[in-house]
């Protein structure tokens, strides 16, 4: 070995306790500065307050200290400074294809089938993915693809999920380390486990695996709320942000964009497969649908890591930087969608969403080949919006933004359980709705105005009105023909109350995780707490005590008379049920009961297992696999490392990773009771969730004895699975080459 290599041998090994002394040396001297700095600021300031206090007159209290910007430490230069243009600092992170969130599923406690009765107990139900992918098959028969991707969010099935660390390092520091890398990887064995050519590394400071670098937004804080402005009325604020929709790309923001942006989103886009990146072919719509079900797909999995809101997540968070990326890319593209009303595609929905009219149109008039409103995922339009608008928003307008998705979701809540009634209910629901608001117009002009903004408030007169907007479609059907497991025949204040909160809750849920990053407030939903209720107060929807509450007393319209705008989203809807029935009714946002993505649940015992699978054929190549091996995500059995069931160059094990978890899997080694996890070009063995009596595994079942199920063991490789934690967990990966 000659001296260059021992120099690196050792440097490798020795360099993180020579740069920790150094740091800490360093952070020494840079505290004893800046005691000192304090020190004489603070002399300072007690005789300005002295002088100020002697003077008569003074009336207003003056800042003494000026506003500085947040200063991060690099871990690889340890120096201390902001994010600035000419030298941005920017947070290590790790990306990776992910399809955790598309394993929600329809049916709760699934297991590992050991008999045939069970397999078809496996297959009852669908999960998330292939729901999302149903409603993209009939979309793109009806739609534009220039229009239809503005209706949903995809990364269900390969959606990109980016974690942190937590630690910082410059961007200049970052190229010079992956080059230095690059330059050690033939020499050193230690990184030999290391992708350094599509960017991987371990972080400087805590060896966590990363791939790439998120630039901080210069001048940007991360603490983004800005000081509150006294409370507006509803309309003005929807006003606002309407101007705020229209302002174009600061030049400065455009520069960032070429100069340090375009790299984590080409990083980004890199992170999944080709197939999961655009599901039609490359315009400003897929593009930007791309964009914004990045920050869906992190808020969805956040979602299922804390289990409920009032879990506190347990790691670092780099979303609001990884916002602040999305918002430049989605505001360009933004205005590059569609430009068939002289209008950003922002502004165009966020107009037909409040019945606010810019000042140079006079005309909201929908054409056919745009989806319709009530045809779209509500989510989606609200992530559309706020990747639109400027990231250091004030609270006032995220707020108005919610007000305004939650008065239209509960209304296209109230359509889809209008479509579950039969007509009977519908006809007396309608009815009652007419004579209401013709009571109403008969009311003299000053009692008029109060009596119908607590009508539109009623979730039953609503109901009624929404009937009365859509009866003479074709949109509902006949009675004899309704499916009774999915009718409803009698709807009460109570369970429309019900109906309408479960459609709403997990829009609601989505929009205060998303409060709670934007302007860091901590959501403190305690367990005994009435969550929709909770959420509502947090949002800002309503300031009313529990007795007093109802789901539709929190909307708040941005126009005088809320009917208009109403019979504004059935018209356009019905425009596309005369175009087809079927479709309108098959693509409307129903409410589904999702349960959260687990693992199969597995048998106690292990021979269990073994009986079933052991000699089972492949239902594939029809022969006796020699290592059968079973998938723990969906119970998919493959021939593990075998030539049989072989799909072009990959492997049938390799090639269902990617299928089932987007190069993430878990199988379970029939034969040996191992777990293997596959997680991208890696394979590891993680260990046994089977044990015998004393605490042990059994690997390779050589000493035959009984084995029973660790849920301890089970539960710790469910959540790994969830937090994308494997490969921080696991040490010993092996490249599988497409060979398992």
């Amino acid at each position: 070995m000659n001296l260059f290599c021992v120099y690196n041998f050792f440097y490798d090994f020795f360099k993180f306790d020579v740069f920790s002394y150094f740091r800490r040396r360093r952070a020494k001297e840079r505290q004893q500065k800046l005691m000192a700095e304090f020190a004489s600021k603070q002399k300072a300031f007690m005789q300005k307050t002295m002088e100020t206090d002697s003077k008569e007159g003074t009336s207003g209290i003056e800042e003494v200290a000026e506003d500085t910007q947040k200063e991060y430490e690099c871990v690889i230069c340890s120096q201390m400074s902001a994010s600035e243009e000419d030298r941005p600092v920017g947070m290590v992170v790790l990306l990776q294809a992910t399809s955790v969130a598309g394993h929600y599923h329809q049916v709760s406690n699934r297991a590992l089938p050991c008999d045939e009765k069970d397999r078809g107990e496996l297959l009852k139900g669908e999960n998330m993915s292939s729901v999302v992918k149903n409603k993209i098959e009939l979309l793109e028969r009806y739609f534009n693809n220039r229009y239809w991707p503005m209706a949903l969010n995809i990364g269900w099935e390969g959606g990109v999920h980016v974690q942190t660390c937590g630690h910082y390092l410059h961007i200049d520091c970052h190229k010079a380390y992956i080059l230095s890398l690059k330059n050690q990887n033939q020499l050193s064995s230690r990184l030999q486990n290391l992708a350094v050519e599509h960017g991987e590394y371990y972080c400087p400071l805590c060896r966590q695996l990363a791939n790439s670098v998120i630039p901080l937004r210069p001048g940007y804080r991360e603490a983004s709320a800005l000081v509150q402005y006294p409370r507006k009325d509803l309309r003005i604020l929807a006003a606002e942000i309407s101007d705020l929709l229209s302002i174009p790309l600061s030049e400065r923001d455009s520069n960032l964009l070429k100069k340090y942006m375009g790299g984590i989103m080409e990083d980004i886009t890199n992170a999944t497969y080709p197939q999961y990146r655009s599901l039609c072919a490359p315009n400003p719509s897929s593009l930007f649908l791309f964009v914004c079900s990045i920050a869906r797909t992190n808020l969805e999995i956040e979602l299922v890591q804390r289990g409920r809101l009032f879990e506190p997540l347990k790691k670092k968070s780099c979303f609001v930087p990884l916002l602040n990326v999305l918002y430049l890319h989605s505001r360009l593209l933004s205005q590059t969608i569609d430009k068939s009303q002289q209008m950003d595609y922002a502004v165009k929905v966020w107009s037909r969403l409040t019945g606010q009219i810019p000042a140079d149109h006079n005309s909201l008039t929908f054409f056919a080949v745009e989806v319709p409103l009530f045809l779209r995922d509500p989510i989606a339009v609200l992530l559309q919006i706020i990747l639109t608008l400027p990231t250091n928003l004030d609270k006032s307008y995220y707020r108005c933004t919610v007000q305004v998705l939650y008065n239209f979701i509960l209304i296209q809540s109230l359509v889809q359980i209008s479509c579950r009634l039969n007509s009977l209910n519908r006809n007396e629901l309608s009815f009652r709705a007419i004579q209401i608001l013709k009571d109403i117009e008969e009311c003299a002009d000053d009692e008029k105005n109060e009596e119908l903004d607590n009508k539109m408030k009623d979730a039953k007169t609503l109901l009624g009105y929404v009937i009365g907007c859509l009866k003479f479609s074709c949109l509902y059907v006949e009675d004899d023909e309704m499916d009774s497991s999915k009718s409803i025949s009698n709807i009460g204040d109570e369970s429309l109350e019900q109906y309408v909160r479960e459609h709403c809750l997990h829009f609601l849920k989505i929009a205060a995780l998303l409060q709670s990053h934007l302007f860091e407030e901590k959501i403190n939903l305690k367990v005994d707490d009435d969550e929709f209720h909770y959420l509502c107060h947090f949002l800002g929807l309503s300031n009313l005590p529990q007795t007093e509450f109802t789901a539709a007393s929190c909307i708040d319209w941005t126009v005088s008379d809320p009917r208009d705008l109403i019979r504004t989203w059935c018209d356009d809807y019905i425009n596309f049920i005369n175009l087809s029935v079927i479709a309108a009714r098959g693509l409307l946002q129903t409410h589904i009961k999702w349960y959260p993505p687990t693992l199969l649940l597995l048998p106690h015992n292990y021979d269990d297992v073994f009986k079933y699978y052991h000699k089972k054929p492949c239902t594939v190549c029809h022969s006796e696999p020699k290592d059968p091996s079973l998938c723990l995500i969906c119970g998919t059995m493959v021939c593990l490392r075998e030539n049989c069931c072989r799909q072009l160059a990959h492997y049938e094990a390799v090639s269902h990773s990617v299928t089932c978890g987007a190069g993430t899997a878990i199988y379970l080694a029939v034969n040996s009771s191992t777990i293997i996890v596959i997680r991208g070009k890696r394979a590891c063995l993680w260990g046994s969730v089977y044990l015998d009596s004393y605490g042990e595994e059994d690997r390779d079942l050589k000493r035959g004895k009984p084995l029973f199920l660790s849920e301890e063991r089970y539960s710790l490789l469910q959540q790994q699975w969830i937090n994308h934690s494997f490969d921080h967990t696991n040490k010993r990966w092996v490249w599988h080459k497409d060979n398992l």
